[in-house]
């Protein structure tokens, strides 16, 4: 009888176990942050963003980290008394940068729609576009040179902050027709960029690279006119050799980037965290980065082909 009720109470305590982490898993509780006792040190986080075929779009961003829980805005976080600069790793000094509260803007997705792409993102007017505060370069009279090293340097406050960078070079195109090659105003109306202009046949449209085993990675952004913002990189591509445009007619507006090492291990190392010594170039002593994009603009006509 005795080994009977000491097998019941087992079996009792047993099943109360079970209950009790079922019944766990199913109830929510919402624990603020500040239930967990840490203390949180603000850093620096500085970004810059070089595009050598196109200098006037180059935008630095100084700012402050904050936690989720801080009331403070991300206009607040801006660092706008810093003074910056880039040089040459000789030491030549080619421009130096000031704040702008509008530096430069990105569309972001403000409700789900139905893209011209079928993906499910929203265009037109379920698009929004956020301008930011940053620094921007005071002169655009020089040239980011492929495979070149180039520092940036950084003075918050009286410290110094330095980093370097190294562009990829942007990509070369098979032959293919071009209909001309102009010069462009960029949208901020600073400095120009070079557009290839071109028409394809839609069952032949095509544009290919010759494969590069040491590129990082390559960013490609088509818009077809008329039909809204890109919002997002259509393809990503590694090292991308090819690009299908489509076989819809239309007008497209096609940018292909080549992302620096900087760049690409900043942003897309996602086994490590965002504080990580792998994603950040500045010695420990701030969070961030300086990198290129490399990038080739194209409009292309796509007409539709033989029957």
């Amino acid at each position: 009888m005795t080994t009977l009720f000491y097998h019941i109470k087992n079996l009792f305590f047993l099943l109360m176990g079970i209950i009790l982490i079922v019944g766990g898993m199913g109830c929510e509780k919402d624990v603020p942050i500040s239930a967990f006792e840490f203390e949180y040190e603000p850093e620096y986080k500085i970004e810059a963003d070089f595009y050598p075929a196109n200098l006037g779009k180059s935008v630095l961003r100084v700012d402050r980290t904050f936690t989720i829980e801080d009331t403070m805005s991300i206009r607040e976080a801006h660092i706008r008394d810093a003074s910056a600069e880039i040089r040459t790793e000789e030491g030549a000094l080619l421009s130096s940068f000031s704040w702008h509260d509008s530096a430069a803007a990105y569309s972001y997705i403000a409700e789900e729609g139905d893209g011209p792409f079928g993906n499910g993102f929203g265009v037109g007017a379920d698009v929004d576009t956020l301008y930011y505060g940053a620094y921007r370069l005071d002169n655009l009279n020089f040239e980011l040179s492929d495979n070149q090293r180039y520092r940036v340097n950084v003075t918050i406050d009286g410290e110094g902050f330095t980093t370097t960078f190294r562009p990829y070079p942007a990509v070369t195109f098979f032959p293919f027709k071009t209909d001309m090659i102009v010069r462009r105003e960029n949208q901020s109306r600073r400095g120009t960029h070079e557009v290839i202009y071109a028409t394809m046949a839609a069952d032949t449209a095509k544009l290919q690279w010759a494969e590069d085993p040491e590129a990082y990675f390559y960013s490609v952004y088509i818009t077809r006119l008329g039909y809204g913002t890109s919002v997002m990189p259509r393809v990503f591509t590694f090292p991308g050799p090819a690009l299908d445009i489509g076989a819809v007619p239309g007008t497209y507006d096609i940018i292909i980037g080549s992302l620096s090492e900087t760049f690409y291990k900043h942003y897309y190392l996602r086994d490590f965290p965002p504080n990580h010594e792998a994603r950040n170039f500045f010695g420990g002593k701030a969070l961030g980065y300086a990198g290129a994009i490399n990038e080739r603009y194209l409009r292309i006509q796509i007409v539709a082909g033989e029957e």
